[in-house]
């Protein structure tokens, strides 16, 4: 077997790959890069490289090592984000897995991060026990607490709507696109370092692959007395990012019919059929002052009321077990998994790692994952 970087001449084959290697768990989704898999991995770092291992011509494994700016300790710095690890079951026997991470090893030696963030869905038991288990040269995995995706159905109202927005006299909420983009990047990264590891982000990335498909008037802002106090952003991936239904497993599986006949006659939209791709948009760059959950209800309100018959299933916002913006979502009806959020370094970052504030809640960008 080979390993090298992927390249262009790998595109397809990083496709395929994706295609046919789903996430286990009670919903199996695969992760379609349609039509160009560079432009998918694109929103995931400013710096990316993609380690395949190829028997032959095929492609059997892969990996990304994705570089981006991010808030640590209240301060800017590059940090590292490792996904798409995918292995076809030819190659999950051997030492495929151990090249990988050994080739991985030589690449962080460019000493540009000292760590990197990464997330295992909770069902995923095997890929848990193998690679938080330090076996063949693996790095550390630092287990960093539980993170939450909530899918919010998009029906003809959430609790508590009736006729529409729910609204708050004192607040009010606009399109970002009548906000000066520098007003609005500024309270993003003033507000954003409170967090540990939230996106750092500058004007100039408007318009670029690493906002693909995001502008100014994707974003809803809200205002109390003039001033910006919450924001949130509408990031619709389809047109290169697709999350493929595979199929359901355990209760799930046996008792779909009956959930989605019942869901039907609540006014909700059921859950896909296998082979189904989601209509869905990601809740992204949620910031709110004082990690106010009620400004951050009033923005999902709008968003969900605005795309409540769009042809959009699901919108799907992510949290750290510890975010207090989690309680947010109490207004709403959803469907939510659980992933964990680990640190993995080398013993060269274990100093970073001893550094870090815990105090600091995590934010992870769910549409950059």
């Amino acid at each position: 077997m080979k390993i090298a970087l992927a390249d262009h001449s790998h595109e397809a084959a990083l496709r395929e790959i994706m295609r046919q290697t789903p996430m286990p768990g009670r919903i199996q989704v695969a992760f379609g890069r349609e039509p160009d898999f560079f432009h998918g991995l694109s929103v995931e770092g400013k710096q990316n490289q993609v380690i395949v291992v190829m028997d032959q011509e095929t492609v059997v494994a892969m990996g990304c090592r994705c570089i981006k700016p991010v808030y640590v300790n209240g301060q800017r710095m590059n940090l590292g984000y490792l996904g798409g690890l995918r292995l076809l079951e030819s190659a999950r026997r051997g030492l495929v897995l151990a090249r990988q991470y050994g080739f991985l090893k030589e690449l962080h030696k460019d000493k540009k991060v000292p760590a990197y963030l990464t997330t295992i869905i909770e069902d995923n038991q095997e890929a848990k026990a193998i690679l938080t288990s330090g076996r063949a040269g693996l790095p550390k995995y630092i287990d960093w607490g539980a993170y939450w995706t909530y899918a919010v159905n998009l029906c003809r109202r959430q609790k508590g709507q009736r006729g529409g927005v729910i609204r708050n006299s004192h607040i009010t909420i606009e399109c970002g696109e009548s906000t000066p983009a520098d007003r609005l990047v500024s309270f993003l990264n003033q507000e954003g370092q409170r967090r540990q590891y939230f996106p750092a982000i500058d004007q100039e990335d408007f318009g670029t692959g690493y906002l693909r498909n995001l502008t100014l008037r994707d974003f809803l802002v809200a205002f109390r007395k003039g001033e910006i106090i919450g924001v949130v952003a509408k990031w619709d991936q389809r047109g290169f990012k697709q999350n493929l239904i595979c199929g359901y497993a355990g209760s799930l599986r046996l008792f779909r019919p009956i959930l989605n006949a019942l869901l039907t006659l609540g006014g909700f939209r059921p859950l896909p059929k296998p082979g189904e791709c989601l209509n869905m948009f990601y809740v992204a760059f949620i910031c709110i002052k004082d990690d106010d959950p009620e400004v951050l209800q009033l923005l999902l309100h709008r968003l969900s009321f605005e795309n409540r018959n769009s042809g959009y299933h699901y919108l799907l916002a992510g949290f750290h077990e510890r975010d207090n913006l989690r309680k947010a979502m109490e207004a709403f009806r959803f469907v939510r998994y659980a992933s964990r959020l680990y640190l993995v370094c080398w013993d060269d970052g274990l100093g970073f790692v001893g550094n870090l504030d815990q105090g600091k809640i995590p934010y992870l960008e769910l549409a950059a994952l």
